[in-house]
């Protein structure tokens, strides 16, 4: 199998909980609720999530995170798509050149448009949400009778 890296945005929706918690902790959205999942029951390592952040750029899902507020402009873009892509690309490289999945928002994709480690990215970034949490959900989880024998994805 092909190694794969999940490359999703951050979440408005976060955890309040006080002090640093690692970024898969913090935000509390869909996918990141999906990821959990499949990192809880061991089917996905931590080490194949990247995430995108309108404060801190690209950063791993291990990166230590306090409560903030803070959302993507049309105005940051220009200022944080360098070093975010000049990131994805070295970390792209440094994981081996992998497969990745992107799942962004229009504004997030904004940030990785020209980036070479997208040649041959699979991006939902254009799909209604619904269909975006299936393709997560299909790219971090085991075989689908693997996972129904384990009772995981219902």
């Amino acid at each position: 199998m092909t190694h794969r890296v999940l490359l999703i945005a951050c979440s408005n929706r976060k955890s309040n909980a006080p002090g640093l918690l690692p970024a898969v902790e913090r935000y509390d959205g869909g996918l990141y609720r999906i990821l959990r999942k499949s990192l809880a029951a061991g089917y996905w390592d931590l080490n194949n999530v990247l995430i995108l952040s309108a404060r801190y750029g690209l950063i791993d899902g291990k990166h230590p995170l306090p409560t903030y507020d803070q959302k993507l402009t049309e105005r940051d873009i220009p200022m944080l798509r360098p070093k975010v892509q000049r990131d994805l690309v070295d970390r792209w490289e440094g994981m081996g050149r992998p497969q990745l999945l992107v799942c962004v928002s229009n504004l997030y994709i904004k940030l990785l448009s020209g980036c070479p480690a997208l040649g041959n990215a699979t991006i939902a970034s254009n799909l209604p949400i619904g269909k975006m949490h299936a393709k997560v959900s299909e790219w971090v989880r085991p075989s689908v009778g693997e996972s129904k024998r384990q009772g995981l994805w219902d």
